[in-house]
């Protein structure tokens, strides 16, 4: 496990499809996958997927559930100097 050079949290690093390394917060969360929604987790194989945190009030009929990780940069607090 590494730290986040920028606030020293822990973080994970995810490879995505194209080879890019994606530093991610280690806990796993699950989302349910929706297009538009606000959350945005890494998959380990890489992909990504939006949705709503479970129980959220949102209506979602035959929901597909994934855990995944939060990428870094949305939670990091001096998240302006990523880039």
């Amino acid at each position: 496990m590494d730290a986040c050079r920028m606030c020293g949290a822990a973080i994970e690093w995810i490879v995505t499809g194209t080879g890019r390394r994606i530093p991610v917060d280690p806990p796993r969360v699950t989302i349910h996958v929706s297009r538009d929604g606000p959350v945005v987790v890494l998959l380990d194989d890489g992909a990504r997927r939006s949705g709503f945190p479970p129980g959220d009030g949102q209506l979602l009929l035959d929901p597909e559930v994934v855990e995944g990780r939060l990428p870094h940069m949305s939670t990091c607090p001096p998240s302006a100097g990523w880039g």
